[in-house]
């Protein structure tokens, strides 16, 4: 609901509005979708125009909250859920810019705007559980919960959206809480300092203005109940001093010249005068509507607390203290009058443009179908949803059969990446819908052809392993051992296929073998299959030595180690004979934590973007990153159907898993290469258990992929033609041979030199 212009209005006066504070030993609400775009703009370092670093973001989220507790904060995070019906044609827009954005993103425009990667929201409430931060997600948007809390706790609340500038709560705009901590005045503990606003400074501001006037400034100048041009002949008789011309373009000048009304008349007066510049046959409707806005911005529900972690008595003791009469306008609605117009000051350029005005959603008819949650939804859909289980689509897909797919960066000159999951988006959308009423296709908004953006129909399953699918009320009723085969059935998993996987990979590994097995243009080849399977052991050296992402802290922290390790490796062991008949499992919990501290070097250097690409847009090679879209996609909907299925498998711990910058870099190697084994073999010949669990992973994996999987799907080493022109201007062709990789000093291993011998 927020007012178009208002954040630039206050940082006008910012100085006015937003007092110096140090925050500490308090709780604090935040806004969880804005915490987390936040942090990736801000904070993470994370390279876009691959897909998505998610173990950088995931470290500095992990910070973020270090440093709220190390300065004795408790955050409750409050997560939107499902996309109200006022907000569609938003996100429609918002859906086209983005795929417009997408268009042609590469390394070097990623250091002037961040493209959000798709599983960024699964990585920040997956760190969230690991931490124990306490967060719930909403069924729809979240603001009027995150407001609700903050007023009962009388905390602050952290967001980036200037809704909270309307709601009477404490609020901090993320961008003035500074990153550092500074030892508070007593010596003892941390603060945070930040900025913080206060409705009070506003009333300071306007005198006679009170907090009742500001619901009705947002909803005179547009917000998502309202079209922003109703209220066009009310604006027609608004007049503002000259002087706020030079500091306010004419959105600002128009809030102030809201404000200042406001603040001369009474709430009633003004609701009465706002009322009368509107057809009478009108009027009804829009005071149904301001009523509730009015009732929304100031109404606080402390049930919310409950999925919070606060105890049944002490929410019906905020009950019962923060309950309140709803705001009923008292008045005769059909005889109002006008008050005249006042000659002083100036007229407001009355230009009011909605871009939504071309297209409403009375216009589209696939988003009339709209029940009431609850009416639809068994109640524990509705709990494990507010515990943040499920994606928010989930409640898009039950209220309107609509889904809204985020964009990724992708190759425009192949088919959208959603393409290829749509086997399993269609098993989500049945079992979320089975015997409901409604439509029979689940709509679903994703990049057609180049930028086009357009709506495709899915339709729904009606059955499984030979049986008709359960509804979304008996899905709970089937024995897990059956909502696993539901999954495999879907995936194309032999039964048992994964159980000698570690619990922790086999959801990943599941749709490795869903990715490999589909036919969609450009399909993964071996050198994307070795790159994703390379990645994961960045996971296991993270557990055995630390996260380490510097090479130069790695390099001072651990080179003397290293050379010691390669010493008493080559003058007191002899060669020892690793045994080969080992399952993933067992060859996973067998890893060495020394083996992984050689091995860290070459990831490190593959973790960074190479700079021929940040100099030369043109060698970024944005096919690769579609493959790997394809993938990321895929493992975003299995994630789902897992969780909704009630967890046959162990969700994967993504950013333990998944750097797009790793995988692209991998691949760029490995194709560059004759055998890709006699690469993997050198890397990993001083590594032997890192190089036993990476050969028994490809070979398992490869033992569940069908031929037809595997067919022109191998690596070949392509003969690139050396064109020269000789002195007589005669071009001369030259056959260039595939570099033999089997013995070389790696350039980007300092320690490769040092091998003299296979362990």
């Amino acid at each position: 609901m927020g007012i178009r212009g208002l954040a630039t209005y206050m940082a006008q006066r910012s100085d006015w509005h937003l007092k110096p504070f140090e925050l500490h030993d308090t709780y604090i609400v935040i806004d969880g979708n804005a915490l987390v775009s936040q942090l990736y703009i801000r904070c993470a370092k994370c390279n876009c125009s691959f897909g998505g670093d998610y173990d950088k973001f995931a470290r500095t989220i992990c910070d973020f909250f270090d440093s709220l507790e190390k300065c004795n904060i408790t955050p409750l995070v409050l997560i939107d859920g499902g996309c109200e019906e006022k907000k569609i044609l938003t996100v429609r827009q918002r859906i086209r810019d983005k795929v417009g954005s997408a268009f042609g993103y590469n390394p070097t425009t990623q250091r002037e705007y961040k493209f959000f990667p798709l599983l960024m929201k699964e990585v920040f409430k997956e760190v969230m559980s690991k931490k124990g931060v306490k967060y719930v997600q909403t069924l729809f948007e979240a603001d009027d919960e995150i407001a609700s809390v903050a007023r009962i706790l009388n905390c602050p609340v952290l967001s980036f959206d200037s809704d909270f500038y309307i709601y009477d709560v404490m609020y901090i705009p993320f961008n003035t809480l500074d990153p550092f901590l500074i030892q508070n005045r007593r010596g003892t503990g941390y603060v945070k300092r930040c900025k913080i606003y206060r409705v009070d400074s506003l009333r300071r501001q306007f005198p006679g203005l009170e907090r009742l006037h500001l619901p009705l400034a947002s909803t005179l100048l547009g917000n998502d109940y309202v079209n922003c041009r109703t209220f066009k002949g009310f604006f027609d008789h608004l007049r503002l001093p000259k002087i706020t011309k030079l500091r306010y373009n004419d959105q600002q000048r128009r809030i102030e010249a809201t404000l200042l009304w406001l603040s001369k008349h009474t709430v009633h007066n003004a609701i009465a005068q706002i009322l009368a510049r509107l057809p009478v046959e009108k009027r009804p409707k829009i005071l149904e509507i301001i009523e509730m806005i009015v009732n929304v911005y100031t109404t606080s529900n402390p049930q919310i607390l409950i999925s919070l972690g606060f105890s049944v008595e002490y929410v019906a003791e905020m009950e019962g203290k923060f309950k309140k009469e709803p705001f009923k306008y008292q008045g005769d609605i059909k005889n109002l009058r006008p008050e005249e117009d006042s000659d002083d000051g100036e007229k407001l350029e009355n230009d009011i443009v909605d871009p939504d005005d071309e297209e409403t959603v009375e216009d589209d008819p696939e988003f009339r179908y709209n029940p009431n949650i609850k009416k639809v939804a068994p109640d524990w859909f509705i709990q494990e949803f507010q515990m943040g289980n499920y994606a928010s689509y989930f409640i898009d897909i039950l209220t309107r059969r609509f889904y809204v797919c985020p964009p990724q960066i992708e190759d425009y000159s192949y088919p959208a990446a959603i393409k290829i999951c749509t086997k399993i988006i269609s098993l989500i959308y049945s079992l979320l819908t089975k015997n409901l009423q409604g439509p029979d296709t689940l709509s679903y908004l994703c990049r057609g052809a180049g930028k086009n953006v357009i709506v495709n129909k899915l339709e729904a399953k009606s059955d499984i392993l030979g049986s008709q699918l359960p509804s979304l009320f008996n899905l709970r009723k089937l024995p897990i051992v059956i909502r696993k085969r539901m999954f495999d059935e879907t995936l194309g998993i032999p039964e048992c296929a994964l159980a000698t996987i570690p619990t922790e990979w086999q959801l990943y590994v599941a749709t490795v073998i869903f990715w490999m097995s589909q036919q969609e243009k450009p399909s993964g080849t071996n050198c994307h299959l070795y790159s994703l399977l390379y990645a994961m052991l960045f996971g296991v050296i993270d557990s055995k030595i630390g996260f380490h992402r510097s090479e130069q802290y790695f390099h001072q922290q651990f080179d003397q180690q290293i050379q010691m390790i390669f010493y008493n490796r080559e003058n007191h062991q002899s060669h020892v004979q690793l045994d080969e008949n080992l399952t993933v499992y067992e060859a996973y919990c067998q890893v060495m934590p020394d083996d992984c501290l050689l091995a860290a070097p070459f990831f490190l250097n593959n973790f960074e973007i190479n700079q021929h690409l940040l100099l030369n847009a043109k060698k970024f090679n944005v096919s690769i990153v579609h493959a790997f879209a394809q993938f990321q996609i895929s493992l975003r909907h299995s994630l789902h159907l897992n969780a909704l299925l009630g967890y046959p498998y162990q969700q994967t711990r993504i950013s333990e898993m998944f750097n797009g910058t790793l995988v692209y870099n991998l691949y760029t190697n490995f194709k560059g290469r004759n055998d890709i084994d006699a690469y993997v073999l050198h890397q990993l010949q001083n590594s032997p258990t890192l190089l036993r669990l990476f050969n028994r992973l490809l070979s398992h994996i490869k033992g569940l992929l069908n031929q037809d999987a595997l067919d022109n799907k191998v690596n070949s080493a392509r003969r690139r033609r050396k064109r020269n022109k000789g002195k007589n201007g005669v071009e001369n062709t030259q056959v260039i041979e595939p570099e033999d990789t089997t013995s070389f000093h790696d350039v980007n291993n300092r320690y490769s030199l040092l091998r003299g011998h296979q362990m």
